[in-house]
């Protein structure tokens, strides 16, 4: 049994060492719409298992910690459990990504202040918080010229430059 291990560590550093270096493409696990139940058609749940068969097998018939039958079924046991908890936690954070960025369109409607002084028909510059994130947009103001420090509304985007208007007193 101990060949048994030994393979099944190797394969699964193996598995583990091809996915690593050449990228895995995420739906190459026969999920690609998410919603499959079928946890042992992904790779990354074979992969799994063989690495910890193997290591819990080979550590455990090398130091003699239990009969060849009960070695057998901790390992298989540790391994199926290890290939389904990464095969889920992989797919739960392949479903689950979230964005921290924040993106220039949500800026719209939200108070800025002028980093660079904005006149008639210049482009200037805006900063405005989004998420606990500043976002430096460039932008375009109105007939009015806006000074460095003016609270402003961030009106529309288009071509990535912001049109903005001075920011009312009782929202400023």
């Amino acid at each position: 049994m101990l060949v048994i291990y030994i393979a099944a560590l190797v394969i699964g550093a193996g598995m583990l060492l091809v996915q690593a270096v050449m990228g895995h493409d995420a739906d190459a696990d026969g999920d690609s719409d998410g919603d499959s139940d079928l946890l042992f058609l992904s790779p990354r749940f074979w992969t799994f298992l063989a690495l910890a068969f193997g290591i819990s097998g080979l550590l455990l018939t090398l130091f003699h910690l239990a009969s060849s039958m009960v070695v057998l079924a901790i390992a298989s046991g540790a391994g199926v459990a290890s290939g389904a908890f990464a095969a889920l936690v992989l797919r739960a954070l392949k479903r689950g990504q979230v964005s921290s960025g924040s993106s220039e369109h949500e800026a719209i409607g939200r108070i800025g202040e002028v980093l660079v002084p904005l006149e008639k028909g210049r482009i200037g510059k805006v900063r405005v918080a989004l998420r606990g994130q500043t976002l430096d947009l460039m932008a375009m103001g109105g007939d009015q010229p806006l000074a460095l420090g003016a609270r402003v509304v961030i009106e529309d985007i288009e071509g990535g430059i912001a049109r903005v208007s001075r920011a009312p007193d009782e929202i400023a």
